[in-house]
């Protein structure tokens, strides 16, 4: 027994050695330990900047001097004639106007200086009462009884109402109590009467009135 365990201890012995030998002598006989292998490569690129059009030169302004010519007389004139001051006119006047940019030509036109007032509105009717009289007919104008009405034996009284402007003209007349076979009869013969102007503190004014017209079949 004792002899196996001197054989196992032997052949362990044996096998440190050669390991020892194999192993630890190489590493001893280097000046030091291997280098690990890198497995990264760096691969060097070169990176180019694109490079940029050069921008184009400004266009240099002209700098060229205009001339200037004198107007200084170089000899003295025999005599010195004093000016004799002009008198302005209409027409230079107006040529200046024209210059100073009105379109047309240099001379303003003759109608422009004429100007026409605006017309003034008519004053709204009134009815007369108190200060406003009623105006008085001058021009009468008898109806015209239309057959149709004569044969139907048809009379009465037609009431107009109407406009009598200032200028005593009557207008805007309509009828306000009608009889049918009769009422274009009478407002044609109310729109040919005239009238007095009416005025209200001296102006003159257009007057709303009621006018009544009879027809009656005589005999």
């Amino acid at each position: 027994m004792v002899r196996q365990v001197q054989t196992v201890l032997v052949s362990m012995l044996m096998h440190i050695a050669a390991l020892f030998l194999i192993v630890v002598i190489p590493l001893l006989a280097m000046d030091g330990l291997p280098g690990v292998p890198s497995m990264t490569r760096y691969v060097p690129v070169e990176i180019k900047t694109p490079e940029m059009p050069a921008a184009p030169a400004p266009a240099l302004a002209s700098t060229r001097v205009p001339a200037v010519v004198s107007t200084t007389p170089t000899e003295a004139p025999a005599a010195i004639t004093p000016e004799s001051p002009e008198r302005p006119n209409v027409g230079d006047i107006t040529a200046t106007a024209g210059a100073a940019g009105i379109p047309g030509g240099n001379r303003l036109p003759a109608d422009s200086m004429n100007v026409t007032p605006p017309p003034q509105r008519e004053p709204d009717p009134v009815r007369p009462g108190g200060q406003v009289k009623a105006p008085t007919r001058v021009r009468y104008t008898p109806p015209v009884y239309p057959p149709t009405a004569i044969a139907a034996r048809i009379s009465g009284t037609v009431i107009v109402e109407a406009v009598i402007g200032i200028d005593g003209s009557v207008r805007n007349a309509r009828i306000v109590r009608s009889i049918p076979l009769l009422d274009d009869a009478a407002l044609s013969a109310v729109r040919q009467w005239r009238y007095t102007p009416t005025t209200l503190n001296g102006i003159p004014v257009p007057v709303v009135m009621t006018v009544s017209v009879r027809f009656e079949i005589g005999g």
